[in-house]
């Protein structure tokens, strides 16, 4: 009974994966053809290409399969190292966030009441019946708070947040210490590669906060812009690539398994070769163009009658494979039949390339619950002690103003290490009275205030 449900999983994953990928697949073109103007990071174009090829050789019938799971790899780490790049950027808008104040009128910035201000926030933060909310606030909250920490007193926070994992399994604590890593600036830069946001970013780093005048402070005000804007391109790409990559990769995972409507196939076949040459053409456009308006306006005709013919057909599908789709698919892979072995295999893979988790890894392999290793206390400490003395060794040379943006954004993605609300309470309070800069302390309530009058706002 299982193998038949697993048959019938992979039988409805694949029109439901094909009709989602011809239709984002001409959003890719259209992608490609704003690009034209702007064009993306040379290392995502080169996916971008990879991509095409492989896609082109999928609609001659060849395989391709452990090509594109290269390429679904290669994706994986650009993305992570976007990541990378996002978070130290997010660093130095904390920076310029705390500068600003010196160069507005500090006439204009209103005295910070330390405890109806804080009132404030814990109204905010306390307000919601959602837990999950309530988090999510205090979250927000916590890394725009002004910062005043002796190191000592901070790696005291960070020990005391990452205690929590006494008891559980080494794995766990090794994926926050990882995350925490690439928070904390300490993930390397790549050595090859993205010149233009090395560049950039070599800019916000090598600024003198003491001396930096005002036309200096917006000139990197415009490269922090530069930035952003580079990287939500990039972030974009990134996860229009994946979706598509991982569509293409279950259909080749399914197709054997499949009978589908021959007039179908058809339609999917032939509006997946009509984009691939137009987004041929838009990811390495002729240098002349001219006289061929009537014939794009044609062949826009042609494509908008085809693409009308997929209307409900992604819908249709997808409710299929929900019915199908089981919590513990191909969970059982120890089974002594290898074909039912295969097939639980890969119905755990098209699950998770149809999951939300666009992501997700392929070949992560769950250690057995008897290989799991429990940490206890002392284990915990060790190796909270070793990020800590990494962390204190980066901190060196680092401007102070540039260590209190890493507090900040540490706190807000640590573990909650806060007992009672009261101990919230004296925290929020603690943090604005022992702020001295006023324009600093106006800045922080006035981006609090923001959040919280957005928070107030999605209620």
């Amino acid at each position: 009974m299982e193998s038949r449900n697993e048959k019938r999983m992979l039988a409805a994953a694949c029109p439901y994966a094909y009709s989602r990928f011809v239709l984002n697949f001409y959003m890719f073109y259209e992608t490609l053809a704003d690009q034209a103007a702007a064009p993306v990071m040379d290392e995502l174009k080169v996916c971008q290409e990879r991509f095409l090829t492989l896609t082109g050789r999928f609609s001659q019938g060849e395989p391709i399969l452990e090509e594109l799971d290269q390429l679904r790899e290669q994706i994986i780490k650009e993305a992570e190292l976007l990541t990378v790049f996002v978070d130290r950027f997010l660093a130095y808008e904390y920076v310029l966030n705390r500068m600003e104040g010196r160069f507005s009128d500090t006439a204009a910035w209103e005295l910070v009441d330390d405890e109806r201000m804080t009132d404030q926030i814990m109204k905010f933060i306390l307000d919601p019946q959602d837990v999950a909310i309530a988090h999510d606030r205090l979250k927000m909250i916590l890394e725009q708070l002004p910062i005043r920490f002796t190191r000592a007193k901070f790696f005291s926070i960070v020990s005391q947040s990452l205690s929590v994992y006494e008891g559980t399994d080494k794995k766990s604590l090794e994926q926050q210490l990882g995350q925490l890593r690439i928070v904390a600036m300490l993930e390397p830069l790549p050595d090859q590669g993205h010149e233009r946001l090395l560049r950039l970013l070599t800019k916000l780093q090598g600024i003198d906060h003491k001396t930096l005048t005002r036309e200096g402070y917006q000139e990197l005000l415009r490269t922090f812009k530069a930035a952003q804007e580079s990287l939500s391109d990039g972030s974009y790409t990134c996860m229009q690539l994946m979706d598509l990559v991982n569509d293409l990769y279950v259909v080749c995972l399914t197709r054997g398994d499949t009978v589908m409507d021959s007039q179908e196939e058809t339609l999917f076949k032939t509006i997946l070769e009509k984009v691939q040459e137009k987004a041929g053409r838009a990811l390495a456009p002729e240098p002349d163009e001219a006289g061929k308006d009537l014939e794009a306006i044609e062949a826009e005709g042609e494509m908008l009658a085809l693409l009308t013919q997929m209307e409900g057909k992604q819908e249709h599908y997808q409710e299929l494979w929900s019915r199908y789709e089981m919590a513990d698919a191909g969970k059982d892979t120890d089974r002594d039949d290898d074909q039912e072995g295969r097939d639980s295999l890969r119905v755990r893979k098209v699950t998770s390339l149809l999951s939300t988790s666009s992501f997700m890894s392929l070949t992560e392999e769950l250690a057995p619950e008897g290989e799991k290793i429990l940490l206890s206390k002392g284990a915990v400490e060790e190796m909270c002690q070793s990020f800590i003395e990494e962390l204190d060794a980066s901190w060196k040379t680092m401007p102070k103003i540039v260590v209190r943006a890493v507090m900040a954004r540490l706190l807000s993605a640590l573990p909650l290490f806060f007992t009672s609300v009261e101990e919230l309470k004296g925290f929020v309070l603690g943090s604005l009275t022992a702020c001295s800069d006023q324009a600093e302390k106006a800045v922080c309530a006035d981006l609090i205030r923001q959040i919280m009058e957005s928070g107030d706002a999605l209620v």
